[in-house]
């Protein structure tokens, strides 16, 4: 297979000093189903930046399909266009991306922006409204829609590009239950088609519903883990290191004391 992917002992560092990634090396090749793991903070998103080239490494060498990540080869040149439209990313805040007048103006956005002709954009745009039941709210504004509904749009109109890997960042944060099933099954169903996946996520279960290989960031920001996704979730010691289960014999709640209902409370 084809690599799309390649870290070489990649750090990033951001601005103030804060450590983002640490040593990261890895390859992911076209067609894989990847989850990335961690708590909070321990650098996925980061990670996921490095990916999409919204930030560069600090130390050591991204690549993406062969050409190393830099600003000067992605910025204003022809492998950056080319780059833009293979590789798209849902951003975990998805508010973020979401700037048009319209369902149907965002999808389009992106297929304009990339010079495609009109004719070709509305098939594009006709055929995410159609794959993510958007029809009845292409003319309403983003700002106005559920999570849910958010989130479907937002993954339409990384599509309407036709890119081959998806970028994710904790996809299914905030959905109520309907919503999560119909992208987890929307993800399936694009990765059967070929798509490459990144998942970025501390949800177990996504990461076990979506993903063939899972990676594993610590709180420090290293790599501490990369196998297949049911070997690594059946590690309880490495989740629990990487502060993704509790303990043994723990719950959320065990440490917290509760008030005792008053006696005169019926």
């Amino acid at each position: 297979m084809d690599v799309v992917f390649s870290l070489e002992h990649a750090n990033f560092t951001y601005p103030d000093g804060q450590t983002g990634l640490e040593n990261i090396s890895f390859q992911i090749a076209q067609g894989e189903r990847v989850a990335i793991l961690g708590a909070n903070a321990s650098g996925k998103s980061t990670l996921l930046y490095i990916l999409d080239a919204l930030l560069y490494p600090t130390a050591g060498s991204a690549k993406a399909f062969g050409k190393e990540l830099t600003e000067k080869s992605v910025e204003g040149s022809s492998f950056g266009k080319f780059f833009r439209q293979q590789v798209a990313f849902l951003f975990q805040n998805v508010d973020a991306q979401l700037f048009c007048p319209t369902v149907e103006d965002e999808l389009a956005f992106g297929p304009r922006h990339l010079g495609f002709s009109e004719v070709e954009t509305a098939d594009r745009v006709n055929d995410m409204l159609n794959m993510f039941q958007l029809i009845k709210i292409r003319s309403r504004s983003p700002q106005t829609l559920s999570g849910g509904e958010k989130r479907r749009v937002g993954l339409a109109a990384v599509l309407t590009v036709g890119p081959s890997v998806l970028l994710l960042d904790e996809p299914t944060s905030g959905l109520d239950p309907r919503s999560r099933v119909f992208l987890v099954e929307s993800l399936i169903e694009l990765a059967d088609a070929g798509k490459t996946l990144v998942v970025a996520t501390h949800d177990l279960d996504l990461a076990h519903e979506v993903a063939d290989r899972t990676l594993v960031l610590s709180e420090d920001h290293k790599l501490v883990a990369d196998g297949p996704t049911d070997e690594i979730l059946s590690d309880s010691d490495l989740l629990q290191n990487a502060n993704l289960i509790y303990p043994p014999g723990r719950t959320r709640y065990s440490n917290r004391v509760f008030p005792q209902p008053s006696k005169n409370v019926r």
